[in-house]
């Protein structure tokens, strides 16, 4: 299992580099989807690829992926593909975007998540939930503050019903300015997350988000001893499975949080429910 861990790092990384000379080339077609998001053509290339990879090594695994149909399957795992999560960021040349692909299964035992930034070479990783790493350096969050502020982003998806979100969004980064210090977006919630597991995030709030936009960051959060959240007509702490989040269907979208625990409870109080800062 080791090994196959490895050999996805080392898929992720080759199709990084193809990634990163789309990205820094002339040329960058891209369309639009029904949801009005873009899909550009090296999505669709590197899922392709991490499918192929996961049908011949965990051919009884379900797949669920941001440019495919699912697929079933009846092992227990269930993985989660976000060929180029940042797609915008990415579109536009701007070097914060991520190649994603976690396994998540019932426990650690089987499951791991790889989160790769193809521009500035960061890959974050954890293998069956046994600490959080950057390249080769262990990961945690610590409480500390930067010149006496935390620094807590907020985003979400404000698509297909959720419009709610963009208000509430743009209330919240100035509640949060006034009262701890900095908050923003960098339009890649897989970074977002895994700069939470290194100390670089103090919090992270995402509503409304695809499961494959959060899942292997959930995972590098939990395997570095930070805390989560999600919302279902309250705030619930969720210390169980990764997967378990996201339901049967492996596809609800999530309200989630995530944060140093030191810094959880308090920050959930002061949200209550997301949805209410919106105009």
């Amino acid at each position: 299992m080791e090994k196959k861990f490895e050999d996805l790092k080392q898929l992720i990384d080759s199709l990084g580099l193809t990634a990163r000379e789309y990205f820094t080339s002339a040329l960058n077609p891209n369309e639009q989807k029904g949801d009005g998001s873009i899909v550009t053509e090296i999505d669709k290339r590197i899922e392709g690829e991490i499918r192929s990879f996961i049908s011949e090594n965990f051919p009884k695994d379900t797949i669920v992926g941001e440019e495919d149909d699912t697929v079933s399957g009846n092992s227990g795992y269930v993985w989660y593909i976000d060929p180029i999560d940042g797609t915008e960021n990415f579109v536009r040349k701007i070097p914060f975007f991520a190649i994603t692909a976690t396994r998540l299964g019932p426990g650690p035992e089987g499951s791991f998540a790889i989160v790769h930034n193809p521009v500035t070479g960061q890959t974050f990783s954890s293998y069956m939930e046994d600490g959080a790493y950057e390249n080769k350096n262990i990961c945690f969050p610590t409480n500390n503050k930067v010149g006496s502020r935390h620094a807590i982003n907020v985003s979400g998806n404000s698509k297909n019903g959720n419009e709610w979100v963009r208000s509430a969004r743009t209330a919240l980064w100035k509640a949060i300015y006034e009262k701890y210090g900095k908050s923003g977006s960098l339009n890649c919630a897989l970074l977002e997350c895994a700069y939470v597991s290194a100390d670089r995030l103090d919090g992270f709030l995402s509503m409304e988000t695809e499961p494959w936009d959060c899942a292997a960051g959930l995972y590098l959060i939990k395997a570095s001893g930070g805390s989560i959240s999600y919302y279902d007509n309250g705030w619930i702490h969720h210390a169980g499975a990764i997967k378990d989040i996201f339901g049967e269907s492996h596809e609800r979208r999530r309200t989630i949080f995530v944060s140093h625990p030191e810094i959880h409870d308090e920050f959930l109080n002061f949200i209550g429910n997301p949805e209410s800062w919106a105009d």
